[in-house]
């Protein structure tokens, strides 16, 4: 039974592993950490025109401006930073002003790491950058998400173009155009009455487009841009009153923090923090014995669990022999089927390795014994089968949607060894 639970934890590791390997190969978020660039610094100084606090070890921190391309303005919200090192702080995170991006004030260290969390796309790449204190940086960013788009169109055989690129012929009134990236595109359409161009923009929200050249006042499924008020005339003169001008060389006030009058910055919000998971399911195990429990845990990136299961078929018995006792004393049994009896309670940490993948290990007490009825009709506990102590346990729990499955293996005193599956709620 020990070398089946050892080699039951060397298969965990190897899921573990390629899960983690998985989890990273399928990120959609990419950083560009050659496009680091310092910024806005004083000419004299060369420090950050806006002061940069300290992190929570009073070591100075850098400010980056991280643009996000192909993102929108709702999906940017809800990015997080995360670092992988404890040594590292992230200070805060702000949503630039016109939330295409993000401002992180973060630990400067010769080489700082960081990468980003999206609850839909995953985690970025992380990067290696180097930072100076109280400096300012700017650096790029992207969404790989890749999307297929549907167009109407009233005329079938018109010839399609997506950013001047033939992309196929109008069938049916529609064509579906794959492999696109989020953002601002050009559409045109060559067909017997003319030319036809529209702006659109594709998103996740955004994919079916509706177009019709004889429709008055066609969408544009561009996003508009800012009215510009005309300057009005006055009958006392004939001279145009000019709007003032904001010199280009002054700060970017749409991503500064402003200061409240005392010279203090304002409160800004701080880093928006994981959101915890609650798992709650129901554990049986399965095999060699069938006995049935509840697990519960909560994890951000590590958490804890506990968990109890028993087959709930316990017994006092007459008295505790060996086996060779019911032969060397003259005892048989009654011809009976043996009596098992399983119990465990446990504990442990329960990780975040991804948003689908939790694994958990822990220990507790465990009890397994079996019964033997003798001729006389009285229960015998079987000390050389049956054992308890502490046990140990590990498994896996995979996150569909609200729901979860896990699968472990766990052992008492490394005498007895089950295999267990759960199934339940994850939120």
């Amino acid at each position: 039974m020990k070398n089946l639970f050892t080699i039951l934890l060397c298969v965990c590791s190897c899921l573990l592993f390629s899960a983690g390997a998985y989890a990273q190969s399928s990120s959609s978020l990419v950083i560009d950490a050659s496009s680091l660039t310092p910024v806005n610094t004083d000419e004299i100084t060369g420090l950050a025109i806006d002061p940069i606090g300290l992190d929570g070890s009073n070591r100075p921190c850098a400010r980056i401006k991280l643009h996000i391309n192909r993102m929108t303005p709702e999906e940017v919200e809800q990015i997080e930073v995360r670092t992988p090192s404890a040594t590292t702080d992230i200070r805060k995170t702000l949503v630039s002003y016109n939330r295409d991006g993000l401002i992180i004030e973060i630990t400067a260290k010769p080489i700082t790491s960081f990468y980003l969390y999206h609850p839909k796309y995953g985690d970025s790449n992380k990067v290696d950058i180097p930072l100076q204190g109280n400096k300012e940086y700017k650096m790029e960013a992207w969404n790989e998400t890749r999307l297929s788009i549907v167009v109407t169109f009233p005329e079938s055989g018109a010839e399609v173009y997506l950013d001047d690129v033939f992309r196929g012929f109008v069938e049916n009134n529609h064509l579906t155009i794959s492999d696109l990236t989020m953002g601002h595109h050009n559409l045109s359409f060559k067909y017997s009455a003319g030319d036809y161009r529209e702006n659109i923009y594709i998103s996740p929200a955004s994919i079916y487009f509706e177009i019709d050249p004889e429709r008055k006042g066609a969408v544009d499924h561009d996003i508009p841009e800012p009215e510009v008020a005309e300057p009005e005339e006055t009958a006392d003169s004939d001279e145009t009153e000019i709007p003032e001008i904001i010199s280009e060389s002054e700060p970017e006030a749409s991503l500064t923090p402003t200061l409240q009058d005392s010279g203090e910055q304002q409160k800004t919000k701080l880093s928006p923090s994981v959101k915890g998971r609650t798992l709650l399911m129901a554990s049986a195990g399965v095999f060699p014995q069938t006995s049935f429990g509840a697990m519960a845990g909560y994890a951000k990136k590590v958490g804890a669990y506990a968990k109890f299961r028993s087959s709930f078929n316990s017994m006092t018995p007459s008295y505790t022999v060996d086996i060779e006792d019911f032969a060397g004393d003259g005892m048989y049994t009654s011809g009976k089927d043996p009596h098992h009896y399983r119990l465990q309670a446990s504990a442990g940490l329960l990780f975040r390795l991804s948003e689908k993948i939790y694994p958990y290990f822990g220990a507790g007490y465990g009890e397994y014994s079996v019964y033997w009825e003798d001729f006389g009709g009285k229960w015998a506990r079987v000390a050389d089968y049956s054992c308890k102590g502490v046990a140990a346990e590990a498994g896996l729990a995979f996150r569909f949607g609200g729901f979860s499955l896990s699968v472990g293996a766990s052992t008492t005193a490394f005498k007895y060894t089950d295999l267990e599956i759960g199934i339940g709620l994850i939120f």
